[in-house]
C-alpha cells in the first residue's frame, strides 16, 4: 500500500458519513412531515413532545382545522393549561426572519387558558402573532 491511498480512503469515509448523516436527517424529517398530515399522526407527535399533554385531537398540525380539548405544556417549574385550542388552518414557512428557522401562522386560532401556576406573567415573552390570537378567558 502507498502512502497516498490513505487520504483518498479518510475522503470517502467523510464522504459516506456526510451522505449518511444527510439521508438520515432527510428521513426524520419526511417521516414527521408524513405524520403531521394526519389526524392520528398528528395525536402521536404531540403526545411524544417532551412536557406536552394533548388529549381530545382532531385535525391536523401541517395544515387546515385543528382542535384540542385540552394541552397541558409543562417547562421547567411552569405549566399552562389550555383548553379549547382551535384553529382554522396552519401555515408553516421557512425561515421567516433572521434567526429563525421556521415559521407558524395560526389563522383564526381560539384558546382558554384555565389554570397557570407561573408566578408572574412578566416571565412569559408571549410572540406578537400569539398576543393577538383571540383568548376568550382567563383564570
Amino acid at each position: 500500500m502507498s502512502i497516498g491511498a490513505t487520504p483518498v480512503r479518510r475522503r470517502r469515509r467523510w464522504r459516506i458519513l456526510l451522505i449518511g448523516t444527510a439521508s438520515a436527517a432527510l428521513i426524520v424529517s419526511a417521516a414527521i412531515a408524513w405524520l403531521a398530515r394526519g389526524e392520528s399522526g398528528s395525536a402521536w407527535l404531540l403526545a411524544r413532545l417532551p412536557g406536552v399533554t394533548a388529549s381530545g385531537i382532531s385535525g391536523r398540525l401541517s395544515g387546515g382545522p385543528f382542535a384540542a380539548e385540552r394541552v397541558d405544556i409543562a417547562i421547567g417549574q411552569t405549566t399552562v393549561s389550555l383548553r379549547g385550542l382551535v384553529w382554522q388552518d396552519a401555515q408553516w414557512s421557512w425561515r421567516p426572519h433572521d434567526g429563525a428557522w421556521y415559521g407558524l401562522a395560526l389563522i383564526g386560532p381560539v384558546v382558554s387558558v384555565t389554570r397557570s401556576s407561573v408566578r408572574s406573567w412578566n416571565a412569559i415573552s408571549i410572540p406578537s402573532e400569539v398576543a393577538r390570537a383571540s383568548v376568550s378567558r382567563y383564570a
